[in-house]
């Protein structure tokens, strides 16, 4: 995790302009939906449509190629083929562009002698220009504080500065825990499809949003950790600012293995290993969405706790029985009141009341 890479996120997630490279008419193409959701948004900056086939799409004029905009290139959205899409790159980079996102797979996740072939391709452009690349095979990415959306998402219904971030290697996941967390009232202020990670990497998105002063959870959904040692020193960034990273990682069952190297191509290591080595960083890995979202909603509205004890309180008998019985299952630390504090709440609380962690307040609660 380099300060390059991190000036390469802030491109990625505010640039100047934005570049959609496949602009088309069709129906349903995901150049189209990037189209719908930047202009639904409001970006404030150009967007400019690619296509030589057309000279106009979506009511607005279309150019042959990058090197005829009116202005340098910003940000390249890459809805074209994989072969092309390290053309383009490669021009625009000599443009000028910062960064750009590649959504076509076929950049050796399937395994395939020309997939790593475009891929070492691909990494060689990259190292070359400097120019900061997310994806290939994501599904776009969101900055709300820019009203950045290039994410293929047809079901998006706000863009709002929230207190969440959300890195994952699986563009559908990250679009339906951001679902879910507008069911909950909260919002994300990122969402990044990291896909295969040939450029940009999760480390340097966590190091990026460990900076931003308003987000308070980062949530992570990895197949693999590309650079151990950057990742790491990402963790320990993020904690040093009070920022939780809550993690599902890939990586428990063979057939879990499996499923990631089909996907990204990523080699996902045991999840003990990640256990191991992130243990002591401040991670807190989880095995549910149900989980991930449970923790988003709490860190986004509470402190981080200062030790392993809990207080509780409830109104009801039957609850305060369920909580002690899971506490034992679960190994959770409820620490006796103090007798001053008991016998304050004695005074306080009348019948119906059964003092104690947890807390039955009963009616007067």
């Amino acid at each position: 995790m380099s300060n390059l890479n991190q000036r390469g996120v802030r491109a990625l997630l505010y640039p100047r302009n934005v570049v959609i490279v496949g602009a088309s008419e069709r129906r349903g193409s995901w150049a189209r939906q990037v189209w719908a959701n930047l202009t639904r948004f409001g970006y404030p900056h150009p967007i400019y449509p690619v296509n030589p086939r057309h000279q106009e799409v979506w009511g607005v004029p279309c150019y042959p190629e990058v090197g005829a905009l009116p202005e340098p290139p910003d940000h390249l959205v890459v809805v074209v083929p994989a072969d092309q899409a390290i053309q383009v790159v490669e021009q625009a980079a000599a443009q000028g562009a910062r960064s750009a996102t590649i959504f076509a797979s076929g950049f050796g996740e399937e395994g395939s002698p020309e997939g790593k072939e475009r891929r070492r391709r691909l990494e060689e452009v990259i190292a070359r220009t400097g120019i900061a690349v997310s994806g290939p095979n994501c599904l776009g990415n969101l900055s709300a504080p820019a009203r950045l959306v290039t994410l293929t998402e047809t079901r998006l219904r706000e863009v709002e500065s929230g207190p969440v971030a959300i890195v994952g290697q699986s563009g559908g996941l990250v679009m339906a825990l951001n679902r879910t967390l507008n069911d909950r009232g909260m919002a994300a202020a990122y969402m990044v499809t990291s896909g295969n990670e040939i450029g940009l990497k999760t480390a340097d998105y966590l190091g990026f949003f460990a900076e931003e002063q308003a987000i308070r959870v980062i949530l992570l959904f990895s197949e693999t950790i590309a650079d151990r040692d950057a990742f790491l020193t990402a963790l320990d960034k993020a904690r040093e600012a009070g920022k939780p990273v809550v993690a599902i990682k890939i990586g428990g069952s063979e057939a879990g293995r499996r499923a990631a190297l089909a996907h990204t191509g990523a080699l996902a290591g045991s999840v003990a290993a990640f256990d191991a080595v992130t243990r002591d960083r401040g991670l807190i890995r989880v095995d549910t969405l149900d989980e991930m979202i449970e923790l988003a909603e709490y860190f986004a509205h509470a402190c981080l706790p200062q030790g392993p004890g809990i207080g509780c309180i409830t109104f009801s008998g039957g609850l305060k029985g369920l909580i002690l019985e899971n506490a034992h299952r679960l190994n959770v630390n409820l620490p006796p009141l103090a007798d001053a504090t008991e016998s304050r709440l004695r005074q306080i609380l009348g019948i119906g009341t059964s003092l104690g962690n947890p807390l039955d307040s009963g009616f007067t609660g």
